[in-house]
């Protein structure tokens, strides 16, 4: 089948029949996405734009069950994620590049115990959670051995964190919170309409007040701060006013996909219009190409095949114009960044968890960052080996921070 947009814009997108899956996608600028499936039915893979195989793939192991994920980042590296599962389909354990986070559950499927992210060489800790006769959660303990205590009394629920602060909410039938009471300050109260939206938050004494016509589009605020703000909506529900507490109005207009395409103002002295364009130039079809100030800066963007922003060329008017190039990798993480004006060029690189490793230009700006189980920064290396910054965590079952 073929999907015409309003505007002109075609996507086509072609099915395995027997199963009822898609099989490919073409865009509007004529690039194609593939898929693929196995007897089940179940994705194996994905083949994007520029993709000379597939970049991404999925794997089943059926006893146990086990799926892995592949997400290749560049010629060396792949992010590799195998999710382990129970008979019942709970999660049970996850092993992302070698780091482990496992799960336990109990007899209701209620999550009991988290480790921490480990190495199979690491020792590791327990997040557990208990719970009370009617399933909601009553004592959560840290790793570190803190605790957060859960009580319940009737529609009122008390949370007491690990510092013995409460606080109490009270809710209506609906689940919706009436009455926010916090460990210090003034208590928090809403009201709600018959659909559910927010009618007024009342804090100190300050109030803030909300209306809504028939689709439940925000017509008014008045806040203690900010206030008194009014929007305007058109038959689409796309917001074509808003006038702030100055009576600055900010009027917006949409083309037929709904996109905007200009912004100008009332009332907001020496505020310029803003335009926006689309869908021009190579793979420009249902993207934003460009953006213009009247009298002031105009901003164009090119993209390749998968939509990602080749260039942006900036004009600054009596400042010239200023154009920055991008590369990317199989994962669409940045590779390259050319800079304007000395046209230098910044080179990432990742690891197998798709995290910046390097930094490096016409100078190493980051010559080595590492990171530990938990994908936190432990090491960065500024310049070519001239500043080493090393950052310690405090140990999961000790108390005290990270």
């Amino acid at each position: 089948p073929t999907i015409l947009f309003p505007s002109g814009l075609t996507t086509t997108v072609t099915y395995d029949y027997a199963k009822g899956l898609p099989l490919s996608e073409t865009d509007p600028n004529g690039a194609v996405t593939s898929a693929t499936y196995d007897a089940f039915g179940r994705f194996t893979g994905l083949t994007r734009p520029s993709d000379t195989s597939q970049s991404l793939t999925v794997a089943y192991q059926n006893s146990p069950f086990v799926v892995t994920l592949n997400q290749k980042i560049d010629a060396t590296h792949t992010f590799t994620v195998t999710r382990s599962y129970d008979g019942l389909g709970r999660q049970t354990l996850t092993n992302t590049n070698g780091v482990l986070v496992s799960s336990t559950f109990n007899a209701y499927g209620q999550p009991v115990t988290q480790t921490t992210p480990h190495t199979s060489a690491e020792a590791f800790f327990n997040t557990t959670t208990a719970y009370e006769a009617l399933g909601r959660p009553d004592l959560v303990t840290a790793p570190d051995g803190t605790q957060t205590d859960y009580s319940y009394y009737g529609l009122e629920t008390w949370v007491k964190d690990a510092k013995n602060h409460t606080t109490k909410t009270l809710t209506d039938v609906w689940g919706r919170a009436k009455l926010v009471t916090p460990p210090t300050g003034p208590v928090v109260s809403f009201t709600y309409d018959a659909f559910g939206n927010l009618l007024t938050a009342t804090r100190g004494g300050a109030i803030m007040t909300l209306t809504y016509d028939r689709a439940g589009r925000k017509l008014t605020m008045s806040d203690p701060d900010m206030g008194n703000w009014s929007y305007v909506y058109d038959a689409l529900g796309n917001m074509t006013r808003q006038t702030d507490a100055r009576a600055c109005a900010t009027n917006l207009a949409y083309d037929a996909l709904n996109r905007p395409t200009g912004k100008t103002y009332s009332n907001c002295p020496s505020t310029p219009s803003v335009t926006y364009t689309y869908d021009a130039g190579t793979n420009g079809k249902g993207r934003r190409t460009s953006m213009g100030v009247t009298g002031g800066d105009y901003t164009s963007w090119t993209y390749d095949n998968r939509g990602r922003v080749l260039s942006e060329n900036k004009q600054i008017p009596g400042g010239g114009q200023f154009i920055t190039a991008f590369t990317y990798n199989l994962a669409d993480l940045p590779v390259t960044m050319k800079y304007p004006v000395d046209n230098e060029v910044v080179t990432f690189s990742y690891n197998n968890n798709m995290l910046p490793v390097s930094v490096n230009g016409t100078s190493a700006y980051a010559q080595t960052i590492a990171y530990d189980s938990a994908m936190r920064m432990i090491q960065l290396v500024r310049g070519a080996n001239t500043l080493n910054t090393t950052y310690t965590y405090y140990p999961w079952n000790q108390q005290g921070g990270r």
